[in-house]
């Protein structure tokens, strides 16, 4: 009878081991698959990060491109109104010579319309005269 407990106990002990041993089995699968999850997620973060990293850098190409043609917009703009503000000068200064021109000329044509005037007085009094 105690040879018979001590063999029931003993199939009790190594049901117990191979549980024991077959639930540390399953733990370490379990921790596997939990690794290998862990490395999937951590694979897709890193794609998403260099993704989002390339999209950031993407972005900042476009706006430097942009701001460098936001820049060169201003200069052409700022040329042609330079260019404008120049013509316009060089033409007013062209008008002003003219006017100053005519203002000689119309005072010369005075001077000489005062002096025909006086020719005119003086023949018509001399002629009056005779």
């Amino acid at each position: 009878r105690t040879k018979q407990l001590e063999w029931e106990l003993e199939d009790v002990r190594k049901t117990l081991e191979d549980h024991l041993h077959q639930s540390e089995e399953e733990k370490k699968e379990e921790e596997m698959r939990t690794r290998q999850i862990i490395h999937q997620y951590e694979l897709k973060l890193d794609r998403l990060t260099s993704n989002s990293n390339s999209s950031n850098a993407s972005s900042e190409r476009m706006i430097e491109e942009l701001n460098a043609q936001l820049i060169r917009n201003e200069n052409e703009q700022e040329e042609r109104y330079n260019h404008a503000v120049n013509s316009l000068s060089s033409k007013l200064e062209v008008l002003e010579e003219r006017l100053q021109a005519e203002t000689l000329q119309s005072n010369n044509f005075q001077v000489e319309i005062k002096k025909l005037k006086w020719e005119l007085e003086t023949n018509s009094s001399n002629f009056r005269k005779k």
